[in-house]
């Protein structure tokens, strides 16, 4: 198992200079922000792009939590490549 930890806020833009290169049908993308981040777009177009093969996957949260650090405002990313795991993604609308 591969995995990395990165991170994205309004004032530093993404914390890697770029996306570690983990993408294949064996990666979990885990994506957890503030709302306000999550409903932009823009930065989980650029992330989803960097990772089209892989199970992307998040929410919104009130504090985001990177290594030992705990911050509000932005985006934390965990990206695990598994070596012998078969992954599946499913959906399911939420009304109310």
């Amino acid at each position: 198992m591969n995995l990395q930890t990165f991170s994205h806020s309004l004032q530093t833009g993404w914390s890697m200079p770029e996306f570690p290169r983990l993408d294949s049908k064996q990666t979990m993308v885990l994506v957890f922000g503030s709302a306000d981040r999550i409903d932009n777009p823009g930065v989980l177009r650029e992330l989803i792009a960097a990772y089209p093969q892989s199970h992307v996957i998040g929410c919104s949260t009130a504090g985001e939590i990177l290594d030992a650090s705990i911050s509000d405002g932005s985006i934390s990313v965990a990206v695990c490549r598994f070596d012998d795991t078969t992954l599946r993604s499913v959906a399911t609308p939420v009304d109310g």
